[in-house]
């Protein structure tokens, strides 16, 4: 789940020296805060676009830049034409309620987006897939009544 950057882009070769910044899962690339009172930072952006998961600003990969953090401690960023699930913030692991998925798209292009969700009860992976059609995103494939209840959202 957690990985280092050069792992998912090896023929960047920039990648293969960054040790302060994580990818966690294949879309999301986090880069902490590693500094005390410091709210900005240094990211590398591996190459494609990618999209800060605060500002939703769209960046063109391949570049170091200087980040400012927002609400959340550390910069985090979605490689655009992912599929992020959410689901309600719960007290602990057992009150979590898995019954309602929301899909977050990160796609500055509205084509199509994917990711991947596994239902923490059966242990099953969901693929996920969605294209933009007539002005609203619609998932690829039907999941079904015997799967969680998804809810897309358009997070750009």
């Amino acid at each position: 789940m957690l990985r280092t950057l050069f792992f998912e882009f090896p023929e960047d070769h920039t990648t293969w020296f960054i040790d302060d910044q994580y990818l966690f899962g294949e879309n999301i690339l986090v880069a902490p805060l590693l500094e005390e009172n410091k709210n900005k930072r240094q990211v590398y952006l591996p190459h494609g676009k990618w999209i800060d998961y605060q500002t939703r600003k769209l960046y063109d990969g391949g570049q170091w830049l200087m980040m400012e953090a927002r609400e959340l401690p550390g910069i985090i960023l979605v490689k655009n034409g992912s599929i992020i699930p959410h689901i309600q913030l719960a007290q602990n692991t057992d009150e979590m309620d898995w019954s309602a998925i929301d899909l977050l798209i990160f796609s500055e292009n509205n084509k199509e987006a994917s990711g991947a969700f596994v239902e923490p009860r059966t242990g099953k992976i969901n693929s996920l897939k969605a294209t933009y059609q007539n002005s609203f995103w619609k998932m690829a494939d039907d999941p079904g009544d015997e799967q969680p209840r998804f809810t897309i959202k358009p997070f750009c």
